[in-house]
């Protein structure tokens, strides 16, 4: 079903540390395509484009996910709040 709630989408690469060395946030489709629009079964394409801080050191861990501003993070039944897209090592993928 169509969802009732406009969710945004969090791109997040995480530092070894845990804090976020780069975020993209936003609406989906560069903010031309809400949830609240979408139907059954439909691709919806979003890009975000990251930028890789000159200082980085790895693993960094590349993680998405919905939320709302007002409620926080959409999680699935077992908790999960984001999902690992994959680990990265500067100049590569491990």
């Amino acid at each position: 079903a169509t969802p009732d709630t406009s969710y945004r989408v969090f791109v997040h690469l995480l530092a070894p540390t845990g804090h976020i060395a780069a975020q993209s946030d936003g609406v989906p489709a560069g903010w031309a395509r809400p949830t609240t629009g979408w139907v059954p079964g439909e691709i919806i394409t979003d890009v975000h484009t990251l930028t890789l801080p000159t200082d980085a050191a790895g693993p960094l861990t590349l993680l998405t996910g919905l939320y709302t501003p007002e409620s926080g993070r959409l999680s699935d039944p077992t908790g999960q709040d984001a999902i690992l897209l994959t680990t990265l090592a500067p100049g590569g993928a491990e």
